[in-house]
């Protein structure tokens, strides 16, 4: 099985998903999304091509769209992938990631 690694951004980001979902939906729906996440990430590690080339992201060139999530990933190695960021979909990412990764 092929492995990812959170950015310091990534974990922050999943933290704040995590506790706005609770204020939303409550904890056990939080929860569910916040596994929902993990199981994307082992999936992306062990298909990292899945996700969509960003051409407008110099430095993190793979997206992949999960629920209302962007989450931005690099290839670090053959079998390690990189979570750098998750955003919202509604977010200006290309501008967003310029000013923050």
């Amino acid at each position: 099985m092929k492995k990812y690694k959170l950015s310091q951004q990534a974990d922050d980001d999943l933290l704040t998903i995590f506790l706005e979902g609770i204020n939303e939906w409550g904890y056990k729906q939080a929860e569910k999304y916040a596994n929902e996440l993990h199981d994307c990430f082992n999936i992306l590690a062990d298909h990292p091509d899945m996700g969509t080339t960003r051409k407008d992201l110099n430095k993190i060139p793979q997206s992949f769209v999960k629920g209302s999530h962007v989450i931005i990933y690099r290839i670090v190695e053959k079998d390690l992938i990189e979570i750098a960021t998750i955003l919202p979909q509604r977010m200006d990412i290309p501008n967003l990631i310029k000013k923050t990764l």
